[in-house]
């Protein structure tokens, strides 16, 4: 095993390590579980589905993109990455449409804050690594484009609950 790969391995263990006090935070309790009601529960499972049926067309798609004679121009770790970001993507945001995605125990401000620094830190490192040029590694696009993308997520998860908010709030009204 190369350090490479031992340091993404560590790196996986403590992002799941930091995950966990991640959601104590969050959440009003401290219960490292979030809450969730019955209506919440049911779509959270159509969100995971959904996510899932996303995560593996996007994997068939790549598939059948990389049996063709072209190599693709992405590395095998970005190429990995790829389907699970998209799964991830269609579960959060259609939890937040269905209005599950934030607990009954979430502190919503706690939750802001930090979706603010996860997105705001990953931009920053995704910049860091364009200006240093580190996006492209023998013409392929190399991991640090990772942190860019995961930015953009946060960005596209905080449109879209500035956007359900708006939408409950003119309900309510």
């Amino acid at each position: 095993m190369n350090a490479y790969g031992t340091a993404l391995a560590l790196g996986i263990i403590v992002g799941l390590v930091l995950v966990i006090f991640v959601i104590k935070f969050m959440n009003k309790d401290s219960a490292s579980a979030t809450k969730y009601d019955e209506m919440q529960q049911r779509a959270r499972g159509f969100a995971y589905k959904y996510g899932f049926f996303a995560m593996v067309i996007t994997e068939l798609v790549l598939m059948v993109l990389s049996s063709f004679d072209r190599e693709l121009p992405v590395t095998s770790i970005v190429l990995h990455m790829i389907p699970i970001m998209v799964g991830l993507l269609v579960q959060v945001l259609y939890s937040i449409w269905h209005n599950s995605y934030i607990g009954l125990n979430t502190n919503r401000n706690r939750f802001g804050l930090i979706a603010a620094l996860i997105g705001g830190s990953n931009i920053a490192l995704g910049c860091l690594s364009v200006m240093d040029g580190r996006i492209v590694k023998d013409g392929k696009v190399d991991f640090p484009v990772i942190n860019l993308a995961i930015g953009i997520i946060f960005i596209v998860i905080a449109g879209a609950l500035f956007l359900r908010d708006a939408i409950d709030k003119r309900e309510e009204d």
